[in-house]
């Protein structure tokens, strides 16, 4: 499970010293750009990949640990009173129903508003020995109501996009992600109404990079390169 926090000043469009270069003396990834604060700023938390298992045992992937992690990081949005916490897919590890009602057990503790997107794992698959709710009740219980959407949380437009589930069935035996042709078509009717969009998705939109990571984890045994 990985968690960031994103901060957006509000209220210009002047760029200011609030980069990578200031802040972590240039090491590093330029991840994000935002104009220099000028009043409260906004603050986003977003979690990644928290596949809560409520039964699961000791497994090398520590999908026993889930649970509590998540209550970690809840207990931390709490404290840190954050604008909005934005989960971008995988919320459970297989999509059973019981993972998904421990999870909502502990998005209840949840004191800041939650917007989520499905992952793979939240939505049916072919090869599933089980039935996945489908993603209907996906968008029912963790969007305003639609998905894709576009939810204003202060001074950011939080824009949920699927990459999980096509209506042509074509992600239906695979863990690959697209964006469908009428998602890419709303994007550009709705990006340019926006103020301050941050486009929440799970699978990645670099091309070839979802292969370039499995790759990297094959190779690595799952574990970070150190050179």
């Amino acid at each position: 499970m990985n968690i960031f926090i994103l901060i957006a000043p509000k209220g210009t469009n002047e760029m200011g010293a609030h980069t990578r270069s200031s802040i972590v003396g240039g090491r590093g990834p330029l991840v994000g750009r935002f104009p220099a604060p000028r009043g409260r700023s906004t603050t986003i938390a977003v979690i990644a990949d928290p596949h809560v298992s409520p039964d699961a045992e000791g497994t090398w992937k520590l999908y026993h640990r889930t649970e509590a992690r998540v209550m970690t990081a809840i207990a931390d949005i709490n404290r840190l009173a954050v604008d909005a916490a934005v989960f971008v897919g995988d919320l459970t590890r297989d999509g059973h129903c019981r993972e998904f009602d421990r999870l909502d057990e502990l998005l209840d503790q949840c004191a800041v508003p939650v917007l989520a997107v499905p992952g793979n794992h939240d939505v049916p698959k072919e090869y599933d020995d089980h039935q996945t709710p489908p993603l209907l009740e996906f968008i029912s219980q963790y969007t305003p109501g639609s998905l894709p959407f576009v939810e204003r949380v202060g001074s950011v437009d939080i824009v949920g996009i699927n990459t999980a589930w096509m209506p042509d069935g074509s992600l239906d035996e695979t863990h690959s992600g697209a964006i469908s042709r009428a998602q890419l078509d709303w994007l550009e009717r709705t990006l340019p109404e926006t103020e301050t969009p941050i486009i929440a998705m799970h699978h990645t939109a670099a091309p070839g990079a979802t292969t370039l990571i499995a790759q990297t984890m094959s190779s690595t045994g799952y574990r970070m390169p150190t050179n």
